[in-house]
């Protein structure tokens, strides 16, 4: 084919004066093809909304943010104990901890973010979801906080930075920095 569409390509527009002329498969008008997605979307809902049980309410999902549930919580110390032991930037800048004692700083900073972040709470209106997820977000931001914290105090207690060539930190291997003027 020399550069033209074929003839099983194009389809047939009728233009104002009455003659059929061909139109390429992408043109044929971006607002017909948006109603026809919109008419899908909105299928799709209704089915969706079909499916919703009678007496159904969302504002009394058993799902909320806060307080969370305990396997929340867990979860959370999984994520610090990781952050304490494994690999992550503040075992690269801090070194990393024994594991046994990870143990308990973890369970202990969850437990302190929790109890902080709840005498917080105790005081605020709960009302709605939003203020629920932003108590929630506190709590972790909380738990990170300490978290940073244990790392700083592990580290004067240790007497400053571990050194490189500690073994208990891992170090970062970072490029040479270039030179700013060559010669």
């Amino acid at each position: 084919m020399s550069g033209r569409r074929s003839r099983s390509r194009l389809a047939l527009s009728t233009a104002p004066d009455g003659r059929s002329r061909p139109v390429g498969p992408y043109s044929r008008g971006a607002a017909a093809e948006g109603r026809r997605r919109s008419a899908d979307r909105s299928a799709a809902l209704r089915s969706l909304a079909s499916m919703v049980p009678p007496g159904f309410d969302p504002s009394l999902n058993p799902m909320r943010s806060w307080p969370p549930s305990q396997e929340s919580r867990d979860s959370l110390v999984r994520a610090l104990l990781q952050k304490l032991v494994g690999p992550s930037l503040y075992c690269v800048h801090y070194g990393a901890v024994p594991e046994p004692e990870a143990r308990r700083a973890a369970a202990a900073i969850e437990a302190e973010s929790f109890a902080a972040i709840s005498e917080y709470a105790s005081g605020a209106t709960l009302a709605s979801r939003k203020e629920r997820f932003a108590i929630y977000k506190m709590y972790l931001k909380e738990a990170c906080d300490r978290l940073l914290a244990f790392f700083k105090s592990r580290a004067a207690a240790m007497g400053g930075m571990p050194e490189s060539g500690d073994s208990s930190a891992p170090t970062l291997a970072l490029p040479a920095p270039a030179s700013a003027s060559k010669e």
